[in-house]
């Protein structure tokens, strides 16, 4: 991350507001790390934290931000419409993001599933849920992150047990097929008697 914040020609900055909530411990000290972190020579002017986070300050932050990264977790956040606000204003929200992600990778596990070869999109439709696991395990959202591995584990059952049944179907095929080419063999033998 030093290298991005410090790249010229390139100008980075990543602005961290918000309040923790008061029994959130976890919360309170990321906002001590991050204010240290902001401390430090490779981060001055690049690494922002803003202090008495409010409507005001939102405000400014909604129109002036291109990537906006919403961090809510239950019960911890006050409501978590900050990340909606910045959706409406044209800013591109990467927790919404991750969520598009996943809705696209449903749509195109159900597209695999109809489209029979197509074997790698199926596989490429665990990324999303991959993502997302390792996403929420390092924001330490646990839960969240236990689902979408669970959520991960199914999918990829499915998709192997799919793909069982097509082997199975092309055994079948290949067999009645077999069996055919033996009794057109028979036949033609006979028809030559």
């Amino acid at each position: 991350i030093t290298q991005i914040l410090n790249e010229a020609g390139k100008p980075v900055q990543i602005i961290f507001a918000g309040k923790a909530h008061p029994s959130d411990n976890g919360g309170k000290d990321l906002i001590r790390y991050i204010h240290e972190l902001s401390m430090k020579p490779q981060f001055r002017g690049k690494l922002f934290l803003l202090e008495n986070y409010n409507i005001a300050i939102s405000k400014y932050l909604v129109s002036g931000v291109d990537v906006w990264l919403n961090t809510p977790r239950r019960p911890m956040e006050a409501s978590g419409t900050s990340g909606q606000k910045v959706a409406i204003n044209g800013v591109i929200n990467w927790q919404y993001a991750l969520d598009v992600l996943v809705i696209l990778s449903s749509i195109t596990f159900t597209i695999a599933f109809y489209i029979k070869n197509l074997r790698i999109s199926r596989y490429v439709c665990l990324l999303p849920n991959l993502i997302l696991f390792i996403y929420n395990i390092i924001f330490k959202n646990y839960a969240a992150g236990i689902l979408d591995l669970i959520e991960f584990f199914v999918i990829l059952v499915a998709i192997i047990k799919f793909e069982i049944e097509i082997k199975q179907q092309n055994k079948e095929k290949i067999n009645e097929n077999n069996i055919k080419t033996e009794e057109d063999s028979k036949e033609e033998i006979n028809n030559e008697l």
